[in-house]
């Protein structure tokens, strides 16, 4: 049996188990990654007992995840395809749900943009990408069945990066069905905020990762959405409009909230918020992220949300809310219900007085 050493995401790691044929085969294929099977690896994954069509599609797949779980809460994963321009460090990352055209992207673009990777781009905070040029993953475009994994060099892909490839731009991919022009546009923060976290691995093993998150999206100027139908349509020069950009993320603001345990007292009861990974503000609308959720509030359930660390009573947080949104004849039954949504959605917590 023959061991293969392979870097993904920055990780070290050996495939054990293979035959001399398999693993001549697997390394063509991982090329970009290969190296020299570690004495220490930092993991280590194992063929299985299948026939080789099989095994390889679960090496692959053990690879990936493996790696990514290795750099939870280390590095930000985008769930999305990477492409480098030509002669620059700048990488785009497309972001989008599995099945919904990043392995079809990469594979049509790959050939004149460098490929970074067609299934996750990680960074660190600093916008350094870690390239993952494994095999690409492509789907039966017939009946949606799974086809396999091709070698970028069978796909005739550009794997030729700078040594110091840096996230330039991140795009949420819209793939429509009728027939569409690419667009692309800017998005505002919250939405590119509510888009973009289902589809980071681990967001909340980050320390702040909301926040890290929006100071990325800073640092590269927003978030774009593009909208097309075929990928063949869309070209690098295309593209190339979001790097004319000024890239000025000054105007894009939130704010941090703080996870305060701290209860307000209400007619017998505590009540407090309930423990959340991290939350951030945008003009005025909280947004949470707990367990790999993300939810947005309203304007009101944000301030009675984080009005009660610092609010000893209801008639205190009725009279702040009134100074805030002004006086409504039914301001108690409103704040009732209020508490009963925010309870509902686990993002407060009661417990009775003594």
């Amino acid at each position: 049996m023959t061991l293969v050493g392979i870097i993904a995401l920055g990780v070290k790691v050996n495939v054990a188990g293979l035959s001399d044929y398999e693993a001549k085969l697997f390394a063509e294929h991982w090329k970009q990654c290969t190296a020299p099977p570690y004495a220490s690896p930092d993991i280590s994954v194992h063929r299985e007992p299948v026939n080789w069509a099989t095994a390889y599609e679960h090496l692959t797949q053990q690879i990936t995840r493996r790696a990514i779980e290795f750099n939870l809460g280390k590095l930000m994963m985008f769930h999305a395809a990477g492409l480098q321009f030509p002669g620059s460090n700048d990488v785009v990352g497309f972001v989008a749900a599995s099945g919904t055209g990043k392995s079809t992207l990469t594979s049509t673009l790959g050939k004149r943009m460098g490929y970074v990777s067609d299934e996750v781009v990680a960074i660190d905070l600093e916008l350094s990408v870690h390239p993952l040029q494994k095999p690409v993953s492509l789907i039966g475009r017939s009946n949606g069945a799974f086809k396999g994994h091709i070698g970028p060099d069978q796909l005739g892909l550009r794997t030729n990066l700078t040594s110091t490839p840096r996230l330039a731009s991140l795009v949420l991919l819209n793939r429509v069905t009728e027939e569409h022009a690419p667009t692309l546009a800017p998005i505002p923060l919250e939405r590119a905020v509510l888009n973009l976290v289902p589809q980071i691995s681990g967001l909340g093993l980050m320390p702040s990762g909301l926040n890290s998150l929006c100071n990325v999206i800073k640092k590269l100027g927003g978030v774009y959405e593009l909208t097309y139908s075929n990928a063949a349509d869309i070209s690098p020069a295309y593209l190339a409009k979001i790097m004319d950009d000024s890239h000025d993320g000054s105007a894009l603001a939130w704010k941090h909230v703080p996870n305060d345990p701290s209860p307000a007292m209400m007619h017998g009861y505590r009540v407090a918020q309930a423990d959340f990974f991290d939350a951030i503000e945008i003009e005025g609308r909280a947004i949470v992220l707990d367990k790999g959720q993300v939810r947005m509030l309203g304007e009101l359930a944000s301030a009675v949300w984080q009005l009660l660390p610092s609010t000893n009573s209801k008639s205190e947080l009725l009279d702040r809310l009134e100074k805030k949104f002004g006086k409504h004849d039914d301001s108690e039954m409103i704040l009732d219900r209020t508490l009963v949504d925010l309870k509902l959605q686990r993002l407060i917590e009661e417990s009775p007085i003594g």
